[in-house]
């Protein structure tokens, strides 16, 4: 379904994202991707994370090499930013809501070059 309505499109994928569960918050992400780096996609929002939730999320980075895996066939098919979210077994539906309301808000922001909301700003009618 991606390559349909990707290929011989002048479109582009901005991000992949696959998500799946283990024992703890995880994110896996293809060692030579361009993204990783300093002002980065992917690095602005994996330290946007990390920056909201000290300690809670780990990155695990490996060269995507041959595997068949999404990320890796993503960021080799289509050059873009790619992570596998592992979300931990024991995250409970509250803490996963507000932490996945939070990755999608950080994603949107930094692909549209938007800054970040305070959250203690984010129900004043103030905020952009």
């Amino acid at each position: 379904l991606l390559e349909r309505e990707l290929d011989g499109e002048e479109r582009r994928l901005a991000f992949a994202i696959d998500f799946h569960s283990t024992w703890s918050d995880v994110f896996y992400t293809v060692e030579e991707a361009a993204s990783r780096r300093p002002g980065g996609v992917l690095r602005r929002w994996i330290d946007d994370m990390q920056q909201r939730y000290p300690g809670r999320i780990r990155e695990s980075a490996s060269p995507s090499g041959n595997s068949a895996v999404f990320k890796n066939w993503a960021f080799r098919k289509y050059h873009a930013p790619t992570v596998t979210y592992e979300v931990g077994d024991k995250t409970g539906s509250e803490q996963l809501h507000e932490l996945a309301t939070f990755a999608a808000d950080s994603a949107m922001r930094i692909l549209l070059d938007e800054p970040l909301l305070d959250a203690s700003a984010a129900g004043s009618p103030e905020a952009p």
